[in-house]
């Protein structure tokens, strides 16, 4: 006889796949499963955007011009709001422009269980409205407020239905927010995609630890700092 321990979950599994150039999102099993022994499911750290070039501004973009940089970090929250949403614009970017973020921070504050980040390029408009509003305007939607509830939940990491709950709200949040942006700027480019899990510290340090990550024609590199 041999004993198989299991949990089920009434919650769908959230879908797979990805439009992101460069895609470092773990494997489903990996972000559904809190390890055994991990020293804490809590912790306090600082998001900073290191740097982005675009070597093809043409390409992608129909020339040299104004990009904008939106982010979204999701996490699990006790009684705050679960995400962050930034927006950056820059004048006159040539191809091969080092975008000048100067350590640009995506999220500072505390964090539970993982913490997902999303980053888009896109031409900008004078006009164009940051992605906090962008999003803003989709809270009282069944959508939203679904996706909300599941990352504001108060249970323990042990249980599996919460956590598969918010991956799938991760993967919600992450939907709404490129939509409503890509109505907005239909120029846009899902660049990076990443869940830095508590078991693995939360990612603490340099991404990539040398260089930076290279995908079509962008290049990218953020830093995950511990806050004390």
């Amino acid at each position: 006889m041999r004993h198989l321990d299991f949990e089920v979950s009434p919650w769908p599994l959230p879908t797979v796949g990805s439009a992101f150039q460069i895609d470092h999102l773990p494997p489903l099993s990996t972000r559904l499963v809190q390890p055994r022994g991990a020293r804490t499911t809590t912790g306090r750290v600082a998001i900073q955007i290191e740097g982005i070039t675009i070597h093809d501004v043409k390409t992608w973009f129909g020339g040299a011009g104004d990009i904008r940089v939106d982010t979204l970090v999701v996490t699990r929250k006790s009684r705050t709001t679960p995400y962050r949403a930034g927006t950056w614009r820059f004048k006159n970017i040539n191809d091969g422009d080092v975008l000048p973020f100067d350590k640009a921070l995506a999220y500072h504050g505390d964090v539970r269980d993982f913490i997902d980040l999303r980053v888009w390029v896109s031409r900008d408009r004078d006009d164009s409205k940051d992605l906090s509003e962008l999003i803003s305007a989709q809270a009282n939607t069944p959508e939203f407020q679904g996706a909300a509830a599941a990352l504001l939940a108060v249970t323990t990491a042990a249980a599996g239905a919460p956590i598969v709950a918010a991956v799938g709200a991760t993967a919600t949040l992450t939907a709404i927010a490129w939509r409503v942006l890509s109505q907005a700027l239909p120029r846009s480019i899902g660049l990076y995609q990443t869940s830095l899990l508590a078991g693995d510290g939360f990612g603490l340090g340099r991404h990539p630890a040398n260089g930076m990550y290279r995908a079509q024609d962008f290049s990218f590199a953020f830093n995950v700092v511990h806050q004390p």
